[in-house]
């Protein structure tokens, strides 16, 4: 039996190996039994088991860094410019992979050369696992609940099955992930109480939600994180949602996608009485909303895309990261591949507009440039 206070087996579990006839991140508890002393790590089995994993959601600063996953934290060591390496560490797990393997495949990583903070590392240096250890000891500290299943975990054999061996093809083998587990269980750290509390207390009066951490709190709104300073989701207009979403977290815009004329008008009202800012993007936008939508994103403060199909998200998105100069790639990230009639059409929108309105939203006379490089990003990171 596992309680929520001191977690433990039930007697019952059996210790026999099961026959696995399907790959490891497709099993859920129902299917996992510990092979003897043995506890696997994988996301997809559910509590306790999936909770060390580097995919699951953990919310922790490094070096002044928020994090929101272990897996952000360890992609974002790919991309040397720190703005979009601080992207990259609020991202969820599965995400953050996205954007590593987009990387690996553009051969924009090297393999070899890491990056935190300004400063190089050499994947096979000391200084490398110095760093991670200075990592792991962070979440450990700060993630209550990490670090409560991580020690009920003493007894059993630590395993990551899924998990690569060789370190010229991974950031983090197999075996560094499971050391760094057994060091920090075994005690090898002294964790700061004071510390640790003072995080928490930081949380709580910081005002400064980033999207990850509304989206746990949101109950009755099914969600989905973009980014840092975007959600998305669904029956946006209803219970008093806007007034929720502005008082507690401070969402400052929704962003509504394709909203027939009567429902543009019935939603914009809402907002208003909320003072919440209201933009939609239709599917063949004009410069004024392209420009509204890019100073929507730049400003402090989270907005939110309603939309019936979590797909139709992928306008706006696409469309701030093509024409706002300060968005980076790991804005790019679509809620699919996107297809070859979805960037015909991202072009056509951009031949809408002239040199003068485009220079209106911050973009200098390298645009088309860079427009091109960014098509190519969103085509190859989302494929």
């Amino acid at each position: 039996m596992i309680t929520s206070n001191n977690i433990s087996f039930s007697s019952n579990i059996t210790s026999q190996p099961i026959v696995k006839t399907k790959p490891a991140w497709a099993y859920t508890r129902s299917d996992f039994r510990p092979e003897g002393k043995k506890w696997d790590i994988c996301y997809s089995y559910q509590y306790p088991y999936g909770v060390l994993c580097n995919f699951t959601p953990s919310h922790f600063h490094f070096d002044g860094v928020e994090i929101n996953s272990m897996e952000g934290f360890l992609q974002s060591l790919k991309v040397k410019d720190t703005a979009a390496q601080e992207k990259v560490c609020k991202l969820p797990g599965f995400i953050a992979k996205k954007v590593g393997n987009y990387l690996k495949r553009s051969e924009k990583f090297d393999r070899e050369h890491l990056f935190w903070k300004g400063k190089e590392y050499n994947r096979y240096s000391p200084e490398y696992q110095k760093l991670l250890q200075r990592a792991y000891n962070a979440k450990y500290s700060q993630d209550s609940e990490f670090r409560a299943v991580l020690n009920s975990s003493k007894g059993y054999i630590l395993t990551h099955d899924i998990g690569k061996t060789d370190p010229n093809d991974t950031i983090l083998t197999e075996k560094e992930f499971i050391d760094n587990l057994n060091r920090l269980r075994d005690g090898k750290i002294n964790v700061s109480l004071p510390q640790y509390f003072k995080s928490k207390i930081e949380n709580v009066l910081n005002p400064n939600y980033n999207a990850s951490k509304v989206k746990k709190s949101l109950k009755n709104i099914q969600t989905t994180v973009i980014n840092d300073k975007l959600l998305c989701g669904e029956n946006l207009f209803t219970d008093d949602n806007i007034k929720y979403l502005n008082k507690k977290f401070g969402i400052k815009n929704v962003i509504d996608v394709n909203a027939e004329p009567d429902l543009e008008v019935f939603r914009k009202n809402i907002c208003k009485a909320y003072n919440v800012g209201y933009l939609n993007v239709k599917e063949n936008p004009d410069f004024e909303t392209v420009q509204k939508l890019t100073e929507m994103y730049n400003k402090k403060g989270i907005s939110y895309i309603n939309s019936d199909e979590r797909l139709n998200t992928n306008l706006p998105v696409a469309l701030n990261y093509l024409f706002n100069p300060k968005t980076t790639f790991p804005d790019a990230i679509l809620f699919g591949t996107p297809r070859k009639q979805f960037i015909k059409h991202l072009k056509h929108i951009k031949n809408q507009f002239t040199p003068e309105q485009i220079s209106k939203m911050g973009n200098d006379s390298t645009f088309e440039d860079t427009f091109a490089e960014k098509i190519k990003i969103l085509a190859d990171i989302n494929q």
